[in-house]
């Protein structure tokens, strides 16, 4: 069979399938989930991307020679149906919106609240530059006698 990403099969429900893996970069760490398409002997990974939104790529494109690890199975839903959640989002194509990230879309197919350390972060940053930015547009307007 072919498919956008080279020949493929589908590999029979392992205990590995299904599993969230957490692929660690420079800036942090990348959650997928590992997916029962094999490309080149090795499982490929869906994943939550920036530009493509959810998305399954060949192992070798998401970890490269990275570290890595397994993170525990998160959820008691079947690795099927996690793995048939994972490919809904893949058909939803970039319709998450940039605020959603790698590990909320792990949450979801897993049927978890979404929510993650790095939206946190991102949630903390943003309300600090509100803040930021009310407190110099009326520092600005103090000085130039102006009111918004």
């Amino acid at each position: 069979m072919e498919s956008s990403i080279g020949r493929y099969q589908r590999h029979p429900f392992g205990e590995w399938v299904a599993q969230p893996i957490a692929i660690v970069y420079w800036w942090g760490v990348h959650k997928a989930i590992v997916s029962d398409t094999i490309i080149d002997g090795v499982p490929a990974l869906i994943h939550k991307t920036r530009e493509e939104g959810v998305v399954e790529h060949p192992w070798s494109e998401v970890v490269g020679d990275r570290r890595w690890y397994f993170e525990s199975y998160p959820s008691n839903k079947p690795r099927h149906e996690v793995l048939a959640r994972s490919r809904e989002l893949i058909e939803q194509g970039s319709d998450w919106t940039w605020w959603d990230n790698c590990e909320d879309a792990v949450r979801e197919v897993h049927g978890l609240t979404i929510g993650s350390p790095q939206r946190s972060r991102a949630h903390s940053a943003m309300g600090v530059a509100a803040l930021g930015a009310a407190y110099l547009l009326d520092q600005w307007n103090a000085w130039t006698g102006s009111e918004s």
